[in-house]
């Protein structure tokens, strides 16, 4: 009888350890799909950074997407040129401040050509220029 209710009890224990080796294997599984899962962001994503002023959000997104081949839709292509002026702005400005004004002559040849791009988002410029306080490093050289 004793031997009947070991083999009971080491039986269900190898039942309970077999089932939490299949949930564990399910869920690294899982993970490591998870984590090899490309994120692309979609033009709401977009519109939504600028509207809190996350210029930063969209430029990262902007190379995210690039990266993963995502076709930008026209309004997409607006959001791509804001963060690309953005970019191209905050460089400028480091240019500037140190002196470097053949590269920050070609950043502002890069902002130009992206604000041409702008569209209906072309708003966003002036905040970008207030934010990147450009009025007054433009005055200083």
């Amino acid at each position: 009888m004793k031997n009947n209710i070991k083999d009971i009890i080491v039986n269900l224990l190898m039942a309970v350890l077999c089932v939490a080796v299949v949930i564990t294997t399910a869920k690294a599984v899982y993970e490591i799909y998870d984590y090899n899962k490309v994120y692309v962001r979609d033009e709401d994503y977009f519109l939504n950074e600028l509207k809190y002023g996350s210029y930063e959000g969209m430029l990262i997104a902007m190379h995210q997407n690039e990266v993963n081949g995502e076709k930008a839709t026209p309004a997409m292509e607006e959001c791509y040129a804001i963060a690309a002026y953005y970019e191209a702005a905050t460089y400028y400005k480091a240019y500037l401040l140190n002196g470097e004004i053949e590269k920050a002559a070609e950043k502002k040849e890069i902002m130009e050509q992206k604000k041409e791009l702008t569209g209906e988002l072309s708003y966003a410029i002036d905040e970008i220029n207030i934010k990147l306080d450009l009025e007054n490093v433009d005055s200083i050289f």
